[in-house]
């Protein structure tokens, strides 16, 4: 995908791997329902998840961002493993649909394990009032009868959000500072 300006009309699930910079994805003309998996890019003003991770392992995904995301912004789920975040940005996230329950910058679910995030920065989520705004959530509960597990935070910075910046979320496993 060469560099420039993108909108997207509908969800796009990408299949294998990209290597890209200077992309912008403007994702408000896609409808609420959607989820798009994308990685590599920027999003704006998705109506849903910026970035879903999903069904995937041994995979480093970098220097992408989302922003404005009315939606769980970018999230790791459904027993992926071996996930890297790396140089990842999450901002202005701002869900106004559950008054502020998911307008979190990143999330970690559903069976997920494994997972590092290395220089990723959440700023300015949760702008509502009622908003929890919980940046990295660093939880993946059960799916399916599988355990979600650990997950690697390293130099990781979460600025002017409204919740918390750092939550461990239902994880069994206590998250591992790096070395």
């Amino acid at each position: 995908m060469p560099a420039g300006n993108y909108t997207l009309s509908r969800g796009v699930t990408i299949t294998k791997d990209i290597v890209t910079s200077g992309v912008i994805v403007d994702a408000s003309g896609c409808p609420s329902d959607t989820i798009a998996n994308i990685t590599g890019i920027t999003i704006s003003y998705p109506k849903r998840h910026g970035i879903s991770v999903q069904s995937c392992t041994n995979k480093t995904i970098k220097n992408f961002t989302v922003t404005h995301a009315q939606l769980a912004r970018i999230e790791v789920k459904n027993n992926v493993s071996n996930i890297t975040l790396h140089g990842c940005i999450s901002n202005y996230n701002n869900d106004i649909a559950t008054w502020g329950e998911n307008a979190d910058g990143f999330g970690i679910k559903d069976g997920a394990k494994n997972i590092t995030f290395i220089t990723c920065k959440a700023i300015s989520n949760g702008s509502d009032t009622n908003e929890n705004g919980n940046v990295f959530k660093l939880g993946p509960c059960s799916y399916n009868g599988v355990e979600g597990g650990l997950v690697t935070v390293e130099n990781c910075t979460a600025t002017n959000n409204k919740g918390m910046g750092f939550l461990r979320n239902h994880n069994k496993l206590t998250p591992v500072p790096a070395r």
